[in-house]
Order: C-alpha cells, then structure tokens, then sequence
C-alpha cells in the first residue's frame, strides 16, 4: 500500500505550515504528498512553492473543484507545475466541492456534477496532449491550444455520493475516499470495480487533548451530512447523527463526540496504533493512504510521518 501525506490546512494552525508538511512529508520518505486547498493557500501556488522547495516527493495537485475553475485553467496549472517539478512528479486531483464554496464563495453554479467532470476529465487530458479544445461542454472550451510542452498526469477523482464515485471509475485514474471507515472503504473499493481507491486518513501520533479537540470540531461539520450521517450511524454513533440533525449547533456536536469517532475514520493513537489503523485500512483494499497529519503536538506532522514511514511492508 503507498503512503503519503495531505497538507492538512487545520483552521487554528499557521498559513505557511503547509509547506513545513511538504518538506517533512519529502524528508521521511513518503511517496506522494497531496496539496488542495481551502481558506488560505491557492493550491497551484503553494504546489508550485512546494516544487521549487522539494527534490524527489510526487506533488498531487488538489482536489481542485470543477466547479470553480474552469478545465483549461486547471490544464494550464497542472502545465506550469511541470515545468517546475518535471512532469513526473505532478498527479492531479479534481471534486465538485461543495454548493456553499461553488456557489456561495464563487458564485458558480453548482449542478450537473458527474456530466461536468466528464467533460473536465476529457478537457483537460485533450489540452496537456496538446490538442486544440473543440469541447461542446459544459463547460465549453473552443480553440484553445497550450502553448508549451506537458504531459497527461494520472488523474484522480474525489467523490463519496453513487454518482460521483461511478464517474470517478468510468472516467478517473483513482478514486479519492475522505472521511470514511475501513468498513465502507471495503465496500467502495468492491463497488469501484477496480480502480485504484486512496483514502485521506486524519493522523496523530499521541495527540493532546488540544489536537484531538480542534479535530472533532472540523469533523462535527460532517456528521449530519448524507452519506457520512449514514455511514457514522452504521459505525456505532447514532445517537449523535440524531442529535446533529435534529438541529444541535456544531460546536456541541464536537463536544460530544468521543475520540473512538475519530479513531474510527483515522488513524490515531500509539505508533503501533496508528500502524494498526493502517493495516485496517490495507485490508480493507485501499491501495494508497495518505495521511492528514494533526500538528498541534507534532510540528509539521513529522513525527508521525516518519513513524509510518519505517512501517514493515
């Protein structure tokens, strides 16, 4: 199973340390490190820094949301990483994100999801092949030829609804899992029907209570959600999905979450727990974790990277 890490963009924690966890993630060996974004950093930005600062790991751009950006602005990005990185160590990862950032923060539409990832798939594979756009769309890209040299990086989807995740296997190189039990990754991983599954794993090597507690209140905004309600309940944690969707505010819903939740989507605890959570998940079919380090305690997350990084194959 191949390793990697996330950089985690926790709210409380600095901007910058973004690219701490890059370096960190290079230094102790891992294979891939996976770069999106969310409040701060823009991830073709702070991918692009991570390049230059960086000799060997792969660099996955995103997920980037095809909702926000268009398929020849994410190709032109994926270009220009290359030309920083070497083709060869640039993946790219893509999503729909979510109705509030596409259309609350963006003022995109937010619709048609499968239909535009198609579209976005094709798109941008035809520009980094070095083909002249001719796509009716949505979103629709006419005479549009890039104008370097680039390569067609493996593409990775991230998705947790049916449809969604059935695109992700038609037209994606990997389907991308967050959030998500060893159960249902086992169940997902049959359903994909083949294709490579990655699964983003929260990681904390002994974490304080402090560290614990900021994660709960980033997962809280998760409980109530379709799918991850369904799929907590079916882990033993009803009683909360109830409380949360029966209205109570997030912050008490993080108040009374219990860290086996957080242990149950994670992999947290001892070396040899966050090993064990790995091996959970290994045999569940995943054929890749990545790790979303919590640095509170373990600045830039190094410590558990390089824990795992020593794990027996």
């Amino acid at each position: 199973m191949r390793l990697g890490a996330v950089v985690p963009y926790w709210l409380e924690r600095p901007a910058d340390e973004g690219l701490r966890v890059v370096e960190a993630a290079e230094a102790a060996g891992l294979e891939e490190v996976w770069v999106g974004e969310m409040l701060s950093f823009d991830a073709l930005a702070l991918a692009g820094a991570a390049a230059v600062a960086t000799e060997r790991i792969p660099i996955v751009v995103g997920p980037l949301p095809v909702t926000v950006r268009t398929p020849v602005g994410i190709a032109m990005g994926v270009a220009s990483l290359q030309q920083l990185a070497g083709a060869e160590r640039v993946g790219l990862a893509l999503g729909s994100s979510t109705r509030p950032v596409a259309a609350g923060w963006h003022g995109r539409d937010w619709d048609r999801l499968p239909g535009r990832m198609e579209v976005a798939v094709r798109t941008i594979r035809s520009v980094l092949a070095g083909e002249r756009t001719e796509e009716i769309g949505p979103p629709a890209s006419h005479g549009f030829r890039l104008g370097m040299p680039a390569s067609v990086p493996e593409i990775s989807i991230a998705a947790f609804g049916p449809r969604m995740r059935a695109t992700a296997s038609a037209v994606g190189d990997r389907l991308v899992l967050n959030i998500v039990t060893p159960g249902l990754v086992a169940e997902l991983v049959d359903e994909a029907g083949g294709t490579p599954v990655t699964v983003w794993v929260v990681g904390g090597l002994e974490p304080t209570m402090e560290a614990m507690a900021a994660v709960k209140r980033q997962l809280a905004l998760y409980v109530a959600a379709p799918g991850y309600g369904e799929m907590l309940e079916e882990a033993g944690f009803g009683s909360l999905v109830d409380a949360a969707r029966d209205g109570l505010p997030t912050g008490a819903v993080a108040e009374r979450m219990p860290d086996a939740l957080v242990e149950s989507v994670g992999a947290v605890g001892s070396l040899a727990d966050v090993e064990a959570a790995l091996d959970r998940f290994e045999s569940a079919g995943a054929d890749a974790v990545a790790l979303v380090p919590m640095t509170w305690d373990d600045p830039a997350g190094a410590r558990i990277m390089e824990g795992v990084a020593r794990r027996a194959p």
